[in-house]
């Protein structure tokens, strides 16, 4: 059997069509995974639906294959270590290292899986594997190829080779590509089509399993375009595969002899000799008929028993119905046979006999009654380990876990070769020996593209999931990218934090902007409680310079700190953000007289040296003393210059009125960590009717935020930023706090900045523009109501089922619901690492001594 193995099947890709060298043609598909745990019964129900509607009308061979990309946390925070700079970059480096020794010997999941779906599709059915097919047509077929010549196309195209494939050929197929992947589509939403790097990845996978993985070549090519001649002298354009780069692809040595398992060795990029133990497993026996839900064979590789990465192949070739039953009625006729023998011969024929001819009547009678065509299975599955020990205690719990499902597992002597090649994209079927023929919903139950993967799987740590003890890594500016690889179902950079007091909303903030910081980024904190406020002192590896956390009001020096003359970007930001308070602060309308003044009074000023809010009073002063200005409008400049010099001496006035000469301390747009809290600031509602001077003045300071905001926005693009503002509930429902926030949302994944907001429930988040139904990443901790989990549960876009409800209402301090920008959903467990940060982000009241006595 070994002599009939190709070692390269594989011999040309042409966007995502597949090539190989016996004649096939696959067209390659990669699947998004979805979430599938926290679905209802009848949201499962239609993906079943959807996945057996393409399994029952589709009349092609297919190959699935679930292909985990598997790095370890070392990995995964080495390359975010290497992309470190800006001046946090010393500190952060040290930090990451040491979260690198703490989850080597933390009881983590050491190894993270992404686990990828992929779906190739057989388009030329006349090399199906199994066929109806009418003797006296094949015969008729023959001597019609008799007499029209064999040699139609490549033979009659002067210089053509033996592999090169016709242009007009490969069109063709893309035709039918075309309508192939509607099809797909409609069982997997967010299916894409391979490019010609995907399928590379996926053959060249295969040579390298447990080793360090390549970089993707996404400008990979393989063969060229070659204009030779037909027998009438026209011009026919063919491509000539490269078959040495296949072959190149194959450049490992493998070794059979451990006899249930393989040993891969090859040589890195860096000269270094790597080794993988690597077995394969077939199905020899599972479930006919689909039993849905419970059944999903597929998913299981996911489970939190197997916690090692698991490769599937499956390989499903498509019976036409008539040749299902005659071939169910064949092995009622052999079964009735043995049953015959075991009677001739005097014996009691065996159990299993009988409960196999009553399977194959259940089933023959269910394809005979329904219509539907069957699939011949080949179902494989690969582990592989650093060591022999490893590997067969990952195959033995492998087959212990299948066991559960009614699954029989074989790891045969003498067959891993031809495993190894089964795998392969563009092979052939060599599991011969295990033949499982089952009905379209076995395949759908399976449950292909379903997935427990959370997090970007880059960037840095926060957590683990609760379900499956893994690492949580997150890249937030990963949104943005627009990465060829990556497929995102939210592209905003902005993130939203709920739940109630105390459950470690506000600490997850802290810690993401702590790393944000960290890894070379920026973050400008509101704080309205004063809860970060010890931070200086709390906090490693910050000087002055890198982190201020400043309490606006509290220091002579604060005073015209958010004047708009000081905190705008640029001048004509100024202009319109300084008409836009004075014209707030002193009621005046567009149709008013008054309006032209403070225009006019503003633009002066705009062209002096230390421009400022106070210079415009000023200006209007010197209004007044115009020669031919009537008595009203002095009457109206008089009332404007009045109310304008008490806003002035009034508390949190001064912070928005410059006076020229002032020693004042700006925000910084450059500094990695700024806090920033207000004191005596009132945040009224939108809907509040009878506002006092102090309203007026913290709305006015929120506009001025939101200018500062807005120049955060616009400074250096290749630096991540983020607005994080605490308790957000207040802002979201203040017209100015709401217009600041979507104004971010909307424009931030172009900026490279995210607004970062905490509050208590789902319904906060009503914005004036609905902006922020857009945000990329969702952390729910606990909810206290019933309503409020339902709100957060729809927000989620999860169904509102009792289960989902009390999971959100039980949610213990430090768990949150986690929704990442690919939409998938998990429960996860904050984790700081440090005792430092720990400390700095607790918001509770305990004293040190308190702390000291639970560290104790």
């Amino acid at each position: 059997m070994l002599k009939t193995m190709n070692r390269s099947p594989l011999k040309h890709v042409e966007k995502n069509l597949a090539f190989s060298t016996d004649g096939k043609v696959s067209a390659v598909y990669e699947v998004d995974g979805f979430e599938y745990d926290h679905q209802d019964e009848s949201t499962k129900k239609v993906y079943y639906r959807n996945q057996l509607a393409l399994f029952t009308h589709q009349e092609y061979d297919i190959h699935l294959l679930v292909i985990p990309r598997t790095t370890n946390s070392d990995e995964i925070l080495d390359e975010h270590i290497s992309t470190l700079k800006g001046p946090m970059a010393p500190t952060g480096r040290f930090l990451f290292k040491k979260v690198k020794e703490y989850l080597r010997n933390a009881a983590i999941a050491k190894e993270n899986m992404e686990y990828r779906f992929f779906v190739l599709v057989q388009l030329n059915m006349e090399q199906k594997e199994r066929q109806i097919r009418n003797p006296v047509v094949e015969t008729w077929k023959f001597m019609k190829k008799v007499r029209e010549g064999f040699a139609e196309t490549a033979q009659n195209i002067s210089g053509m080779n033996v592999t090169d494939i016709l242009e007009e050929e490969i069109e063709n197929y893309l035709e039918v590509e075309d309508v192939l992947f509607s099809q797909v589509r409609g069982a997997f939403h967010n299916t894409r089509r391979a490019k010609p790097s995907t399928t590379r990845f996926l053959f060249h996978h295969n040579f390298k399993r447990g080793m360090k993985e390549l970089n993707r070549d996404q400008n990979w090519k393989v063969g060229s375009t070659v204009t030779l001649k037909n027998e009438e002298g026209k011009a026919v354009k063919v491509r000539r595969p490269d078959l040495q780069e296949m072959v190149h692809l194959t450049d490992t040595v493998i070794d059979e002899s451990p006899g249930r398992s393989l040993i891969l060795e090859r040589q890195n990029e860096e000269g270094e000799i790597e080794t993988s133990h690597v077995a394969f497993l077939a199905v020899k026996d599972m479930p006919e008929i689909s039993a849905f839900p419970g059944g999903e064979w597929i998913y299981r590789i996911q489970s939190h028993s197997l916690k090692f990465p698991v490769e599937m192949s499956i390989r499903a070739y498509h019976l036409e119905n008539q040749m299902v039953t005659q071939k169910l009625s064949n092995s009622e006729l052999e079964l009735n046979d043995q049953r015959q023998q075991a009677m001739v011969g005097g014996r009691t024929t065996d159990l299993t006999i009988d409960r196999k001819a009553r399977g194959v009547k259940i089933v023959k009678d269910r394809f005979e009654t329904t219509g539907a065509p069957g699939y011949e299975l080949s179902v494989l599955f690969c582990v592989y380990a650093e060591d022999e020990k490893t590997l067969k205690s990952r195959v033995n719990t492998l087959i212990t876990e299948y066991r559960k499902m009614k699954i029989e597992l074989v790891n045969p002597y003498g067959e891993q070769l031809a495993y190894f090649y089964e795998f392969l994209p563009g092979s052939k079927r060599y599991n011969t020996d295990f033949k499982l023929f089952v009905e379209p919903g076995v395949l759908a139950m399976g449950m292909f593209g379903a997935t427990t993967q959370i997090g970007d799987n880059q960037g840095f740590y926060i957590g683990k999931t609760k379900k499956l003890n893994r690492p949580v890594f997150v890249r937030p500016e990963l949104a943005a990218k627009a990465l060829d690889n990556i497929v995102t179902a939210f592209e905003s950079l902005s993130v939203m934090f709920a739940g109630q007091t105390g459950k470690g909303k506000s600490f997850l903030m802290n810690l993401l902007a702590f790393w944000i910081v960290m890894s070379g980024g920026r973050a400008f904190i509101i704080d309205p409680k004063g809860d970060r406020t010890r931070w200086p002192e709390l906090l490693p590896g910050f000087n002055e310079d890198t982190l201020q956390v400043w309490t606006l009001g509290k220091d002579k020096k604060d005073a015209g700190c958010l004047d708009p003359f000081r905190i705008s970007a640029t001048i004509e930001d100024a202009k319109s953000l300084a008409l836009e308070i004075l014209t707030f602060l002193s009621d005046v309308g567009l149709e008013d007289i008054r309006y032209d003044y403070l225009y006019k009074a503003i633009e002066r000023v705009a062209k002096k040296e230390d421009a400022c809010l106070t210079l415009v009073r000023k200006e209007l002063e010197e209004m007044k003393k115009e020669p031919n200005l009537l008595p009203t409008e002095l009457a109206r400049l008089n009332a404007l210059t009045n109310r304008l010099a008490t806003l002035e001496g009034i508390q949190l006035g001064d912070l928005l009125f410059g006076r020229p000469g002032q020693d004042y301390r700006v925000l910084s747009l450059e500094r990695p960590l700024q806090v920033l809290q207000i004191q005596h600031l009132r945040i009224p509602k939108s809907e509040e009717k009878n506002e006092s001077v102090t309203d007026k003045l913290s709305r006015s300071i929120l506009i001025a935020l939101a200018a500062f905001g807005k120049s955060l926005m616009h400074s250096d693009r290749s630096i991540f930023k983020v607005y994080l503002q605490d308790e957000a509930s207040s802002i979201l429902k203040n017209k100015e706090g709401a217009a600041s926030s979507d104004k971010i949302i909307r424009e931030g994944r172009y900026h490279n900045i995210g607004l970062y907001l905490g509050t208590q429930n789902a319904s906060d988040y009503q914005s004036e523009n609905k902006e922020v139904a857009n945000v990329g990443m969702k952390f729910c901790f606990a909810l206290k109501y019933d309503k409020e989990a339902e709100e957060m549960l729809r927000y989620y876009n999860l169904p509102v089922t009792e289960e989902n409800i009390l999971m959100l209402r039980q949610l213990r301090r430090g768990e949150a619901l986690f929704q990442d920008i690919f939409g998938r959903t998990a429960v996860v467990e904050i984790d700081p690492v440090f005792q430092e940060l720990k400390t700095a982000f607790d918001s509770s009241t305990k004293t040190d001594e308190e702390r000291a006595q639970q560290l104790a």
